[in-house]
């Protein structure tokens, strides 16, 4: 270089218009950016020019007009993706934007929402007496709300956001006699889907979208193709050396032809009521419950009942982890270890070998 040439400025303050209101100038992508402070404090400018030439600094690509995008606008870009992806959980993710709306504001600016905020924000929802679960999924539903943004292009950094610890690990689950005592509280519609239930460990929106379509009787199978499982895999559940599931399809399937015979309509779902699709068991599971004395139970509970049987029976991990639609050993350890029965087994083995004996 010359000593008469001189480096390229990082950046430069200058004023305005009539009223002398800063603007700042840095640059970056091989061409100046342009910005104002909207004031005349060149304290404010200074900061400001400091935090674009900090955040050229760590990569940060400038995004014109990113400082006037507002919540409202990242949620209605979640909105938007969500449609375009099928989302099934969507109203869930809609509760979330309204608490979030509700606390920051819809026309707040999305720059302004930083970890500083965000902690408020869950110190305000705790005292309003929210779950931390909810708390957390309402954090996630916003992150996620940012990082579309950044995908599209209109937002340059999203903020770091604070960890909200969550323990919500139930150990409930069912006895045989329990359960018993809880079908014979139940509409004939109900105790099939709950009998069903008991017997695979399926979640419970996949008990109640089963259509026949799905229900191979010639193969002794129920098929679920990707797509409508959780963890969008398939699952095959062979059903011919279980009595009691062919013997509770077997009855669908009579009861069935007995409503399109009677009514003259086309049933597809396994499980209905007088044809007409079951939409959710709410309450005729808490006033079965409330009959048969059981308290704090939920359906997704069967799911641990199906998996401690499994493994009471000796089926090997994998293969139940297949039945049930686990995707990963620790989860289903969560489901199946607290198996008391089999554990008093495993310490009669040990006690068997007399390993405690003083020689």
């Amino acid at each position: 270089m010359s000593e008469k040439a001189k480096p390229r400025r990082q950046g430069r303050i200058f004023p305005r218009g009539k009223r002398g209101v800063l603007w700042i100038a840095w640059y970056a992508d091989a061409r100046e950016h342009r910005e104002s402070t909207r004031s005349t404090d060149h304290r404010v400018a200074e900061r400001k020019l400091r935090d674009k030439l900090t955040a050229k600094d760590r990569g940060e690509t400038f995004v014109p007009g990113s400082g006037r995008i507002t919540l409202g606008d990242l949620l209605e870009a979640l909105h938007d993706h969500h449609e375009t992806q099928g989302t099934k959980s969507w109203r869930r993710f809609e509760q979330c934007s309204r608490h979030l709306i509700d606390h920051f504001g819809s026309d707040s600016r999305a720059a302004k929402i930083a970890y500083p905020a965000l902690e408020k924000y869950v110190k305000t929802r705790r005292s309003e007496g929210a779950a931390p679960a909810s708390i957390r999924l309402e954090l996630s539903v916003l992150a996620q709300a940012f990082k579309i943004a950044r995908k599209r292009g209109t937002l340059a950094a999203e903020p770091i956001f604070p960890t909200v610890p969550v323990s919500n690990v139930r150990t409930e689950h069912f006895t045989a006699a329990e359960l018993g005592a809880l079908l014979e509280c139940l509409p004939r519609p109900v105790q099939a889907v709950v009998r069903f239930g008991a017997a695979t460990g399926w979640r419970l929106m996949e008990c109640l979208t089963l259509r026949w379509s799905a229900v191979d009787f010639t193969a002794n199978t129920i098929r679920l193709e990707p797509g409508q499982t959780k963890n969008g895999r398939g699952r095959v559940f062979p059903f011919s050396r279980l009595p009691a599931l062919a013997g509770l399809l077997e009855e669908q399937r009579q009861e069935r032809w007995r409503v399109e015979r009677e009514r003259g309509i086309d049933v597809g779902h396994v499980f209905h009521r007088e044809g007409r699709p079951i939409r959710n068991l709410d309450d005729a599971w808490k006033a079965g419950c409330r009959k048969a004395g059981l308290t704090n139970r939920r359906f997704h509970d069967l799911r641990r009942y199906a998996a401690m049987r499994l493994v009471r029976a000796g089926v090997a991990r994998s293969e139940a982890m297949g039945l049930l639609g686990h995707e990963t050993e620790s989860m289903f350890i969560r489901y199946a270890l607290n198996d008391v029965p089999a554990l008093e087994r495993a310490v009669e083995k040990l006690a068997a070998l007399d390993v405690l004996r003083d020689d």
